[in-house]
Parts: structure tokens; C-alpha cells; sequence
């Protein structure tokens, strides 16, 4: 069972990878070519350019078309890129439903299949975003399972990834680096899978204060991102890189970090600025400047219901009660206070 862990972590979604093959349907020359172009597409962009993933996925299923069972299963495919596409865009309340009903269609019509075990694990990897740790870690498991049988290994090394996020959103980094470190040992030759695998040992060692090794992770995992083209994943790391910096006391190195992920986040991936602005506000009510760090926490939690927010905002969620506390804004603290009781509470739920 997971045990709370009272040390901060910056959660940050790590990144994971999918595979698929496009499957044959009943349709002409040219539409099977026009889908296995998009479902290819989808599947290349997914982890790099997640956006433009998603408008992959949409344009494959739209192709998908017809009530054969390939027909069937190429549409079902695509829905479950859509899902993971909104999943990684943070958009998981869009997710939800769609995973929801692509998964009971699956299951009945493709019980055992690998689709049946991908939809699994986003199913998983939506719970888990959205603070239900408990309900996530048996459908993993789930999917875990199917993955063996099948000899998808992987995708096996997928869903060890994937359950140690779980464990590191849960505080129980110790486990956590358990299957991180069992993932990357399960497919070394994929420099993607070890991309994903040195961001989240990275994030677990900064949840054990173990920052020097942590920031050698993230440096290994940035190391690989340039070559996936992706200024994405490099603000990602980056912002890791700051939060490590910034908890280890290094708050100028961490500004400077952080400030290099906001040109790459704000040029290229607008919707990742709000988890820099996090860090800055941290950095900020480190150096002091309590009026900075109001904007920069404002920011990250622009649009955000506070009695919503998913877990990679827990972190953020603490920041800001300590700094409305600060300012003398007893009311804004206690919004946040509740939040952070409430993933809190989410998390002790897998310990009982």
C-alpha cells in the first residue's frame, strides 16, 4: 500500500510514448492511405507536438468509417489517440468520456486485444491526473497483465513507467523509482522510453531531497529531447531542472532555468507557460519578491477551479497558501489549503 511522503514534488506530468499499428479497413485505396497517414501521424507527433497529435487522431477517425470489424477497430484506435492527445494537453475532463466509452466498445468487441490494453492505460493515466489514485493503479494493472500476455513488452515498459508516476503523484517516491528504473530495464534500446524514464527518476529523486542526483537525470533526459524535435519536451526538463535548482536553495540558477523554459513555452507550447509561472513563484517568494511571485502564481492558476485542479498541481497549491498567507490574503490561502487537503486526501485513500 502507498505511504504519504511529506517532502515536495513539483509534479509534472512525465511524458510517455505510443505505438500502433494502423489496421486495414473496407474503404478505397486512397481513404486506407489517407488513414494510416494521420493514425501514423498521431502516433509520431504524440509525445513531441501533442496538439497537433490530437488534430491527427480527429481527421483518422473522421476517415474511419463503416461496420466491419476492422472498420470498427480503426475507429476505436483513433478515438483512443483523441483521448491521449487531450490527456497529455491536460484537457483530461474532454479525455474522460471518450476513453470511457472507446474502452466498454473495446472490451466487448476486442476483449484481450492490444487496443483493449492501450485504452486501459490511458484510462489509467486520465484517473491518475485527476487524483484517483486509488481507482488508477488496479486499471494499470489491468493493462499490465494484457501486455504480458499479448508479449508486448514495449508497451509493457509503457505501463511500468506509468505506475511509477503513479506511485511519484501518490508521494511514494521510493516505489516509484522502483518501477521507473524496472521500465527503463524493460526496453533500453527506445531513447524515448529513456527520455521519459530519466524525467521521472528525476522527479522522484527530487521528491527524496536527493537534487544532486535528480538534476543528473534530468540533464541525461535533456540530452535526448533535441533529437526529438521537440521545444516541448525541452521546457519540460527545463522547468524540472528550475524546480530541483529552486528547492535545493540555487534560486538564481533556478530563474535562469526557468526563464529559458518560458521563451521555448511561450513560442511553442502556450499551454505549459502556467507550470514555468509555478516555479517562478517559487523562485520568487525565495528571493522574496512576494508581489512577483503573486503574478507569476495568478498566471498559473489562471482559468484553473481550484476545487478541481488535477494532482500535478499540488506543489503549486502549496506554494501559493504560503504566499497568500505572506501577503495577509487569509481567504485565497485557505482556497488553496482546501485544494491541497483535497489531493492530499486522495493520496492517503491508497493507503487505507
Amino acid at each position: 500500500m502507498l505511504k504519504s511522503q511529506t517532502r515536495k514534488l513539483t509534479s509534472i506530468a512525465a511524458a510517455t510514448v505510443l505505438f500502433i499499428g494502423a489496421p486495414a479497413m473496407a474503404l478505397s485505396s486512397a481513404e486506407e492511405a489517407a488513414f494510416d497517414s494521420e493514425i501514423g501521424e498521431a502516433r509520431s507527433k504524440m509525445m513531441s507536438q501533442s496538439a497537433a497529435a490530437l488534430e491527427h487522431a480527429r481527421n483518422a477517425r473522421k476517415i474511419a468509417r463503416g461496420e466491419s470489424s476492422k472498420a470498427q477497430m480503426a475507429r476505436l484506435t483513433a478515438s483512443w489517440l483523441e483521448a491521449e492527445a487531450l490527456m497529455r494537453l491536460n484537457r483530461s475532463s474532454e479525455a474522460s468520456p471518450i476513453i470511457e466509452v472507446t474502452l466498454k466498445e473495446a472490451a466487448g468487441s476486442f476483449h484481450g486485444s492490444k487496443l483493449h490494453a492501450d485504452l486501459l492505460r490511458t484510462h489509467g493515466g486520465i484517473k491518475a491526473r485527476s487524483g484517483q489514485f486509488a481507482d488508477a493503479l488496479p486499471v494499470f494493472k489491468q493493462a499490465q497483465a494484457l501486455y504480458d500476455t499479448l508479449g508486448e513488452k514495449r508497451s509493457q515498459a509503457i505501463v511500468l513507467l506509468n505506475i511509477g508516476s503513479l506511485y511519484s503523484g501518490a508521494r511514494q517516491f521510493e516505489h516509484a523509482l522502483m518501477y521507473f528504473e524496472q521500465g527503463q530495464q524493460a526496453f533500453p534500446e527506445d531513447p524515448a522510453l529513456s527520455l521519459s524514464a530519466h524525467n521521472n527518476i528525476g522527479n522522484a529523486l527530487k521528491g527524496l531531497a536527493r537534487y544532486s542526483e535528480a538534476e543528473s537525470a534530468f540533464a541525461l533526459a535533456l540530452e535526448t529531447a533535441p533529437a526529438k524535435g521537440s521545444p516541448l519536451l525541452t521546457a519540460r526538463i527545463l522547468t524540472n531542472i528550475a524546480a530541483v535548482q529552486v528547492a535545493d536553495g540555487r534560486s538564481q540558477e533556478a530563474e535562469a532555468t526557468a526563464l529559458k523554459a518560458m521563451e521555448l513555452a511561450q513560442e511553442h507550447a502556450p499551454d505549459w507557460a502556467r507550470f514555468v509561472d509555478g516555479v517562478l513563484a517559487q523562485v520568487e517568494m525565495t528571493n522574496g519578491d512576494l508581489d512577483i511571485a503573486k503574478a507569476h502564481i495568478e498566471r498559473a492558476f489562471e482559468g484553473e477551479n481550484l476545487e478541481a485542479t488535477a494532482a500535478h498541481f499540488r506543489d503549486f497549491h502549496e506554494t501559493a497558501a504560503e504566499l497568500y498567507t505572506q501577503l495577509g490574503d487569509q481567504n485565497q490561502s485557505d482556497l488553496h489549503k482546501s485544494a491541497l487537503a483535497r489531493l492530499n486526501a486522495k493520496v492517503a485513500q491508497l493507503e487505507g
